[in-house]
């Protein structure tokens, strides 16, 4: 969103079940000692959250069997930032056709309990690892191009990976992308679909180009995917292509009815 990473602090909100049990307890010791690591390697304090436990039902079922059911741990970290001055904002849409679309950070082979796998009903083993060191590198770098007035877009890749993030990127700028993911050495889907973390998609205007690059100079993992093109469809290469009004109504489709 264009905070200054020093300026960013973090709150923790932990909805958590049966954390008298020893798995339970266990999960949420690990889920508190990854939120305390990424906390002191970006240097980004806690200053405040809330937790909530034993977030259980116990009763009988019909025939007077026991029942339990508990809600899944859940662990949300939100940011808050300062922005001296709000025309300095990055925000999620694309700006103009013909912006160069850049992704920054390394796509793996990490597809494991990701939306993708879930829609086909599977888990898999191969879960996202966090490179926190490499990380906070793209992040200071990334934070210099904001100061630098070089970006003109930006999205960082959560759930869905690279394609959600193309589709979303073409639905609020409502224009076509032209992308080629040749450069990421993995099969077609989950090039598209791992959530492997850090990552950033960005556009940058064709005049800042040079700069751009200049400030990711020696990041080995700097690729330009693409850019923005006339026209009402996002296109990839040897992949897919999709009109802007069905991934449209298709983000739009679980809250149709409200």
């Amino acid at each position: 969103a264009g905070v200054d990473l020093n300026q960013l602090a973090l709150l923790d909100n932990i909805c958590w079940c049966s954390s008298d049990e020893p798995e339970r307890l266990g999960q949420l010791k690990r889920a508190i000692e990854a939120i305390y690591e990424m906390a002191v390697q970006y240097q980004t304090p806690f200053i405040s959250g809330k937790d909530s436990m034993f977030n259980d039902f116990k009763g009988f079922d019909k025939d007077g069997g026991p029942v339990k059911i508990s809600a899944p741990p859940t662990l949300l970290v939100s940011s808050i930032g300062v922005i001296p001055n709000i025309d300095r904002a990055i925000s999620l849409a694309p700006k103009a056709v013909g912006d160069l679309v850049y992704l920054l950070g390394e796509t793996k082979d990490e597809c494991g309990a990701s939306e993708y796998y879930n829609m086909n009903g599977v888990t898999g083993q191969n879960v996202p690892e966090t490179d926190s060191h490499t990380n906070l590198r793209l992040y200071k770098l990334y934070g210099r191009a904001v100061r630098d007035r070089l970006i003109a877009s930006a999205y960082a890749l959560g759930y869905g990976g690279l394609g959600v993030g193309l589709a979303k990127k073409a639905i609020a700028g409502q224009m076509g992308m032209d992308i080629d993911l040749g450069h990421i050495d993995l099969r077609a889907d989950k090039a598209l679909y791992s959530e492997s973390t850090g990552r950033i998609l960005v556009t940058v205007a064709p005049q800042n180009k040079e700069k751009f690059e200049k400030v990711f100079k020696g990041f080995e993992n700097l690729h330009m995917i693409g850019h923005i093109a006339h026209g009402n469809k996002l296109n990839i290469k040897n992949q897919l292509q999709v009109g802007i009004q069905k991934l449209d109504e298709a983000y739009k489709a679980p809250l149709g009815g409200y």
